[in-house]
């Protein structure tokens, strides 16, 4: 592993840094877009060190799925529930069928994705019975918007793309989304995709 990637890596630097140089980002906005979710069952793709289950209002189950023992090991240090549980693991359709999630979170899964794993991802939720809807966020390419867009390209996730690219994505997928939006980071240095899907 690379210097950059141990230190973009590290979850204190996205959990804190990050955020307060960019002066918080939209979750807030994007997680309101759920409403109440305490009678719901959540799955978190990439979940991270936990700042989607953070931004919860609450759930009847949650389950965080992330391939980064470092970051699951930062997210175990929080009191957790034990309707809450963590997996090191990529989510497949037995998770799915399993679980019988009724909401998808996925903040910042689909820029580390190439196109063909999250086309895959996306179609296996939005064929899942059980699941009514998801959100996503992901820092986006703008044209004219220089400081943004070498953010992009330093990111960690090397799929970071445009909006048109997002949607291509979303609309091959079974998803409608419900609500598509650029929004930016609390001083409006960086800017994010987000949308609200429905199965």
């Amino acid at each position: 592993m690379s210097l950059y990637n141990r230190l973009v890596g590290a979850p204190w630097i996205y959990e804190r840094l990050r955020l307060a140089l960019l002066g918080g980002g939209p979750a807030a906005e994007v997680f309101g877009w759920l409403g109440d979710t305490r009678g719901d069952v959540i799955i978190d793709v990439g979940c991270g060190a936990g700042l989607g289950y953070d931004r919860l209002t609450g759930f009847a189950e949650y389950h965080g799925f992330d391939t980064d023992a470092r970051a699951l090991e930062r997210f175990r240090q929080k009191p957790l529930p034990e309707n809450a549980h963590l997996h090191n693991a990529e989510i497949i359709p037995a998770d799915l069928n399993r679980i019988k999630p009724t909401m998808t979170v996925m903040t910042g899964i689909l820029h580390h994705l190439p196109d063909a794993a999250a086309a895959r991802l996306l179609v296996m939720l939005a064929q899942c019975p059980s699941l009514s809807c998801a959100v996503t966020l992901d820092p986006v390419y703008i044209e004219g918007k220089a400081f943004n867009n070498l953010l992009c390209r330093l990111d960690r996730g090397r799929f970071v793309r445009d909006r048109d690219a997002y949607e291509a994505l979303i609309d091959k997928s079974g998803f409608k989304p419900v609500k598509a939006e650029v929004l930016p980071s609390g001083n409006g240095a960086a800017f994010y995709f987000c949308t609200l899907l429905e199965t």
